[in-house]
C-alpha cells in the first residue's frame, strides 16, 4: 500500500472517528435540552421535590388581572434575586385572591392557580446564529423567558372596591354576580388583612379571633333567615297544588302541642293572605304553614335542587355545602322553622347569590366564575372559560312568578333603602335571621341582616347578596350596601 492510499485510509477513519463523536455530542446535547426544557418542569411540579422551591423562584409569577385589564397583584425581582408579590388592588380583593409567600405558602385564588401563575414555556429558535450558544449553554438559554402565565378575572374592580366601601367597619359579605354568565362582579368579606403584609403579620393574622384570613363568601355558613323564603315559596309553587289560588289564615303565630311558637314580627297578624302577599310582608306564619304543608322531605329536594347539602369545588373557587336538615313528621316546629330560613337551615352567601341568579334568569342556574381566561406573559390566550349551566332548579313559569314577587316585596315596602332600590327596578328580599353563638363559652344572640335581590327587573344584569353579621333588619344593614353595590354597577 503506497503513502498515498495509507493517507487516503487514515483520513477517511479519522472523518469517520470525528462524525461519531459529533453525532455523540449533538445526542447528549439534544438530551440535555430535551431534560431542561420539558421534563425538568414536570420534576420541579413534584412538591416532594426539592428543586419545587427553587422553581416557585426562579419563575417570575404571572400577573392577576381585574375583567378590564388592569393588575391586581404582580411579582417584583428583588436584588437578591427573589420576588417580592405586590397587591396593587389592595385589601378590598384579599379574599377573593388570597396570597402567595415563599414563607407561608399560597391561599385562595392564588393557590387555585398556582399551576398557571408558575408555569413557563420556552420559545426555541433553532437559527444558525442560535444553535450553537444554544448548545453551548442550554440553561441560559432557556432560562432567559421565564415568566408565569398571567390570570384573567371576572371582578369589576369599581364594584369590589364599592362593595368594600359600603361594608365599612361593618362584619359581613357582598356577592355579586351576572346571573347570565356566573360571572363573579363582586366578592368581599370583612373583616379582611393586607395581603401585601402575610410576611411580616401572618401570624397575627392566622391568630386574630374575628378570622380575617376567612372568605366568608364562599365557606361561612350562617341562618338565612326570611331570605330562604324564595326557595319555601319555589317549593309551594311546585308541590302545593293551585298554590297561587290558595289563601292561608295569619294570626300572629303558630302555636305547637309542646307549647313553643313560632311568631311573627311582632306578632302582627295579617288576616287571609295568598302567598304573593306572605312574600311581601314576609309572613312566618304562612311560610311555616306551607313548610309543614308541603313535609321536610319536598322541602329538602327543593333546597337541595337550588344547591343544599351539596360541596361545590371548581377550578377557581371552591363553595362549603350549605345545609338543609333531614327531620321526622312529628317534629313540626323544627320543620316550620326551616320554611323560614331558621333552625337548622344554614348558608353561604355566594350559594344565595346564585340562587338570586337563577331566579333571575329564567330558573337556570350558572356555575360560579371567577376566572375568565389564563394568558401567557405576551398576552396570547393559553384558554378561556366559557359559561356553563350549573342546574335548573325551577321552571321559567315559577321563576318569573318568584322574580315578580320579590318587585313587590321592593315597590311595597316603606323603607328608605328599598325606595332607594325601587328606583333602580330592583327585585328583592330581606332577612332577618337570628342566630346564637359561643364566643370563648358564653352564648351569644342577636340578628343577622340579610339581602338578596337582582335588578333591573326587566332584564336582570347584576345579582346580589349581601350579608352584615349582627346587622339586625334586613330592610336596614344589608339592603343599605346592596343598592350601594347595585347603583355602582348600572351607573346610577
Amino acid at each position: 500500500m503506497g503513502d498515498d492510499t495509507r493517507i487516503r485510509v487514515l483520513n477517511r477513519n479519522i472523518r469517520f472517528l470525528s462524525y461519531t463523536l459529533l453525532s455523540l455530542y449533538l445526542g447528549v446535547m439534544s438530551y440535555m435540552i430535551y431534560f431542561q426544557v420539558f421534563m425538568a418542569e414536570d420534576i420541579e411540579a413534584k412538591q416532594g421535590n426539592v428543586r419545587y422551591l427553587a422553581k416557585t423562584n426562579k419563575v417570575l409569577r404571572g400577573n392577576i388581572y381585574d375583567r378590564d385589564g388592569n393588575v391586581l397583584s404582580f411579582s417584583e425581582r428583588q436584588d437578591d434575586g427573589s420576588q417580592k408579590r405586590v397587591y396593587s388592588g389592595g385589601t378590598a380583593f384579599s379574599h377573593p385572591l388570597g396570597y402567595a409567600s415563599a414563607q407561608y405558602g399560597v391561599a385562595e385564588l392564588e393557590k387555585r392557580m398556582q399551576e398557571h401563575l408558575t408555569n413557563y414555556s420556552f420559545d426555541i429558535t433553532l437559527s444558525a446564529k442560535d444553535f450553537l450558544g444554544m448548545l453551548k449553554d442550554p440553561d441560559s438559554y432557556v432560562g432567559a423567558e421565564k415568566y408565569g402565565d398571567n390570570v384573567v378575572t371576572t371582578l369589576d374592580s369599581k364594584l369590589q372596591r364599592a362593595a368594600y366601601k359600603s361594608l365599612g367597619s361593618q362584619y359581613g359579605v357582598v356577592v355579586a354576580m351576572d346571573p347570565s354568565t356566573g360571572e363573579i362582579l363582586a366578592m368581599v368579606s370583612t373583616p379582611t388583612y393586607n395581603p401585601s403584609k402575610i410576611d411580616t403579620d401572618y401570624e397575627s393574622y392566622r391568630n386574630d379571633t374575628d378570622g380575617v384570613m376567612v372568605n366568608f363568601a364562599n365557606v361561612g355558613l350562617y341562618p338565612p333567615g326570611s331570605s330562604f323564603k324564595v326557595v319555601t315559596l319555589a317549593s309551594a309553587l311546585e308541590n302545593l297544588g293551585n298554590a297561587l289560588g290558595r289563601t292561608f289564615e295569619d294570626n300572629g303565630k303558630i302555636e305547637f302541642a309542646d307549647g313553643t311558637v313560632l311568631p311573627n314580627l311582632g306578632n302582627r297578624a295579617y288576616g287571609t293572605i295568598g302567598l304573593e302577599e306572605a312574600l311581601v310582608v314576609s309572613s312566618n306564619v304562612v311560610f311555616g304553614t306551607v313548610a309543614m304543608e308541603i313535609g321536610n322531605a319536598a322541602l329538602r329536594k327543593t333546597a337541595e335542587s337550588f344547591g343544599f347539602n351539596e360541596r361545590f369545588s371548581f377550578h377557581d373557587i371552591n363553595l362549603e355545602a350549605s345545609r338543609f336538615p333531614e327531620l321526622s313528621k312529628s317534629q313540626g316546629g323544627e320543620i316550620a322553622q326551616t320554611g323560614i330560613g331558621q333552625g337548622e337551615v344554614l348558608a353561604s352567601p355566594l350559594l344565595m347569590a346564585m340562587i338570586t341568579s337563577a331566579i333571575a334568569n329564567d330558573g337556570v342556574m350558572m356555575q360560579p366564575r371567577l376566572v375568565s381566561a389564563i394568558t401567557s406573559h405576551d398576552g396570547n390566550i393559553r384558554a378561556a372559560f366559557e359559561s356553563k349551566t350549573l342546574k335548573a332548579p325551577i321552571s321559567k313559569e315559577d321563576s318569573d312568578t318568584i322574580a315578580a314577587f320579590m318587585k313587590e316585596v321592593v315597590d311595597q315596602s316603606s323603607a328608605a333603602n328599598l325606595k332607594n332600590l325601587e328606583k333602580l327596578s330592583a327585585a328583592g328580599k330581606t332577612g332577618s335571621a337570628q342566630y346564637s353563638e359561643l364566643v370563648y363559652e358564653e352564648l351569644v344572640t342577636g340578628v343577622h341582616s340579610w339581602f338578596i335581590g337582582f335588578a333591573p327587573y326587566e332584564n336582570p344584569k347584576i345579582a346580589v347578596a349581601v350579608i352584615v353579621r349582627g346587622g339586625g333588619s334586613g330592610a336596614g344593614a344589608a339592603a343599605a350596601v346592596a343598592e350601594d353595590v347595585i347603583s355602582t354597577y348600572l351607573g346610577k
